[in-house]
C-alpha cells in the first residue's frame, strides 16, 4: 500500500481521496460486505495514519470515511433490520475497532481543528466531531483525554466550556443559538490565538 506514513498521505492526496471516497460509498452501501471480513480494521487503522492530510479533497475525503463509520455503528445497533445479516458480528467487530482506536480518532481531529490542519480544514472534522458526541459510551472521556493534549485556553472558551457545549442533552441542544459547527471553530480561535 501506498499510504503507510503521513508523507505518502501528504504526497498523494488523489489517492487518499479516491480510496476513502470508495470506502465510504461502502461502508453506506454495502455494511454487510465490508462487515463480513477484518478487512476494515485495517482500512481504519490506515486512515489514522493519514489523518493530519491538508490537502482539501483528500481530508474531505476521510473525514467522512469516518463520520460514516461511527454512524453506521450507530445505525447497526438502534435499528434490528438494519442490512447486514450477520448484524451481532458487525456490531461486535464496529465496538471492537471503536474501542481500540475511538480515542485515537478524537485526539486526532481535535488536534486537527486546534492546530494540525490549515482553519479552512475544520469544516471537514465538524461532522466527525458530531458523530463521536452522539455515539455515546466512552466518547466524553475521549474528548477529555484529547483535551489534555492540547494548550489551556482563557476566553472566549475554555476547554471546559467547550465539553459542556459539545455534550449538553438533547433538549438543551435543540435550544442553544449556535450550530455545533461555531462552537467548534470558536474554540479552534482561541487555541490558534494562543498558540500564535
Amino acid at each position: 500500500s501506498k499510504l503507510t506514513s503521513p508523507t505518502a498521505y501528504q504526497n498523494h492526496p488523489d489517492v487518499v481521496g479516491d480510496y476513502f471516497d470508495m470506502q465510504k460509498r461502502y461502508l453506506h452501501h454495502c455494511p454487510h460486505i465490508v462487515f463480513s471480513s477484518d478487512l476494515i480494521v485495517h482500512v481504519f487503522r490506515c486512515a489514522l495514519v493519514g489523518i493530519g492530510v491538508e490537502h482539501k479533497d483528500a481530508c474531505s475525503m476521510l473525514m467522512k470515511f469516518f463520520a460514516t463509520f461511527v454512524k453506521i455503528g450507530r445505525e447497526l445497533q438502534r435499528n434490528p433490520s438494519a442490512r447486514i445479516p450477520n448484524r451481532e458480528k458487525a456490531i461486535n467487530m464496529h465496538k471492537g475497532i471503536m474501542s481500540e482506536h475511538g480515542q485515537s480518532l478524537t485526539n486526532g481531529v481535535i488536534q486537527g481543528v486546534a492546530f494540525r490542519l490549515p482553519y479552512s480544514r475544520i469544516p471537514f472534522c465538524v461532522e466527525v466531531i458530531e458523530a463521536l458526541i452522539h455515539c455515546g459510551g466512552p466518547a466524553e472521556k475521549w474528548f477529555v483525554e484529547a483535551l489534555k493534549k492540547i494548550p489551556d485556553t482563557e476566553s472566549p472558551m475554555t476547554k471546559r466550556q467547550f465539553l459542556i457545549c459539545l455534550f449538553q442533552p438533547q433538549e438543551a441542544r435543540n435550544q442553544r443559538t449556535r450550530s455545533t459547527k461555531e462552537i467548534i471553530k470558536e474554540y479552534a480561535n482561541a487555541v490558534r490565538s494562543k498558540i500564535r
